[in-house]
């Protein structure tokens, strides 16, 4: 039976759980999204889930400024590194909605693997 989300290139709430951790494959980069409403640049970086799963996540500002204090400006510096994944419920654009929200966590970098 197709599992949906191994077809979805986008990371979504429903697909991990809080206390999950993730590692950022790449340095990410703002993508214009083609959506009506958006006007601003997204950041997406990919990251490869605890089943093994690589997708994209949109990861919002606050999540960014706490790599950057952690791990450097430069996201670059943040290929291999690992986040603790945390899901909150809270309003984004008028609607109640469940946000991925990620913190560093120090332990010792693993290589990291690309398909």
């Amino acid at each position: 039976m197709p599992r949906m989300s191994e077809h979805e290139d986008y990371l979504k709430p429903y697909m991990v759980d809080n206390g999950d951790i993730i590692q950022l494959l790449d340095e990410g980069a703002f993508i214009k999204p083609d959506f009506p409403g958006f006007i601003t640049a997204v950041f997406q970086i990919k990251s490869r889930l605890p089943n093994g799963q690589v997708k994209l996540w949109s990861m919002n500002k606050t999540t960014r400024n706490r790599c950057a204090a952690e791990w450097a400006d430069d996201s670059e510096n943040w290929v291999g590194k690992k986040l603790q994944l945390e899901i909150v419920r809270q309003n984004v654009r008028g609607t109640i909605r469940e946000v991925i929200f990620g913190t560093p966590v120090d332990e010792p970098t693993q290589p990291v693997y690309t398909e």
